[in-house]
C-alpha cells in the first residue's frame, strides 16, 4: 500500500493593507510608531506591495492613506526618532486641525453633540460652568471634553454647577503642584517666566496683556473684554478665542488668576511683578511693546 502525506497550509487572513485594497486606510497616532513599524511602512507606501505575515507572496495593494498626530514630527526627525523619509512620504497634503484651546467657539456644538450622545439632552450646563469650560485651557483636547461629559452624564441628574466640573479639581492640583522651583530672588523668577513665554512662541501677545492688567485698574483686575478693549489702544488686535487661549498660557505659568462669571481676572504677585518688569523695559522705548 501506498500512502501520500500532503501538508495542510493554515489560511493566512489578509492584513489591513490589503483589506483596505482599492480604498482608504487611517493611521492614527503615526508619531508614536516604533522605528521597526515605520521602515515596513515606508516599504509599503514606495513599493506599494504587501507580504501576509507567515507567507511567502507579495501582493499588490492600491490604498491611500490618511495619518494622524498629536506630536510635533519635525522635531522627533531631529531626535532621530521618526523617518525623515517616511515623513515627506506621508507629507503630501496638510490639514491642520488647532486644538480645542485654539478654536473655544467650537466648544458649545461639542458639548451640545456629547450631551445628546450621552445624556439624551436630559442634562443642562449653567451658565456659570459654561464660563469656566470656555476659559479653560483643554490639554486633553476633544477627548478631554468627551469623558468630561461621559463623567457628568453619569454622576449629575439635571443641571451641571462649576463645583461639578473635574476639571476645576484638575485645576486646582495643578496650581498645588506648580512652584517646582524655590526662588529667592523675585527677579531671577520673572527672569526665567518671560523665557518660558518667549519659547512658546507667543512672547508679544502675552506681554501686551500684562500691561493692559497693569495699565487698566490700579487692582489688576478686569474683564476680557476691557482687556480687549485696552489691546486695541495699544495696536494689538486678539480676536476673543485668542485672547481666550493667551490668558489661558498665562494663567498657567503662574501669571493670572481667572475667574468666572463677572468677576473678572486679576494678576498674581509673580504677574504683578513681571508687568512692573515690562513697564520698566517699556518706558526705556519710544513705542510700546508689540507682538512680533
Amino acid at each position: 500500500m501506498i500512502s501520500f502525506c500532503y501538508e495542510i497550509r493554515p489560511r493566512i487572513p489578509p492584513g489591513l493593507f490589503e483589506q483596505a485594497h482599492g480604498g482608504t486606510i487611517f493611521l492614527d497616532e503615526i508619531g508614536d510608531a516604533s522605528l521597526t513599524m515605520q521602515n515596513r511602512l515606508l516599504r509599503v507606501l514606495q513599493e506599494r506591495e504587501v507580504m501576509r505575515v507567515g507567507g511567502d507572496e507579495v501582493i499588490p495593494v492600491d490604498v491611500r492613506v490618511i495619518a494622524a498626530t498629536n506630536r510635533n514630527l519635525e522635531e522627533m526627525i531631529r531626535q532621530g526618532i521618526f523617518r525623515a523619509d517616511l515623513y515627506y512620504r506621508l507629507k503630501v497634503l496638510v490639514i491642520r486641525v488647532p486644538p480645542l484651546r485654539e478654536r473655544i467657539a467650537d466648544l458649545d456644538r461639542l458639548l451640545a453633540y456629547f450631551l445628546s450622545k450621552y445624556g439624551k439632552g436630559q442634562l443642562s450646563v449653567s451658565s456659570a460652568a459654561m464660563e469656566v469650560l470656555r476659559t479653560y485651557s483643554w490639554p486633553g483636547n476633544v477627548r478631554e471634553l468627551e469623558n468630561m461629559v461621559e463623567y457628568l452624564v453619569h454622576i449629575e441628574a439635571h443641571e451641571v454647577l462649576p463645583q461639578h466640573l473635574p476639571i476645576m479639581e484638575f485645576s486646582n492640583q495643578l496650581a498645588i503642584a506648580k512652584p517646582t522651583t524655590i526662588y529667592l530672588n523675585m527677579d531671577k523668577q520673572v527672569e526665567d517666566v518671560l523665557e518660558e513665554i518667549k519659547k512658546q512662541g507667543y512672547s508679544g501677545d502675552c506681554r501686551a496683556v500684562l500691561l493692559a492688567y497693569a495699565y487698566l485698574c490700579s487692582n489688576n483686575r478686569a474683564g476680557r473684554r476691557q482687556i480687549q478693549e485696552a489691546l486695541v489702544g495699544r495696536g494689538v488686535f486678539l480676536s476673543e478665542q485668542q485672547l481666550r487661549h493667551r490668558m489661558n498660557l498665562l494663567a498657567q505659568w503662574g501669571l493670572l488668576t481667572i475667574r468666572g462669571g463677572r468677576s473678572g481676572s486679576s494678576l498674581t504677585q509673580l504677574g504683578e511683578a513681571t508687568a512692573r518688569h515690562l513697564k520698566s523695559e517699556e518706558s526705556c522705548l519710544k513705542e510700546p511693546i508689540k507682538p512680533y
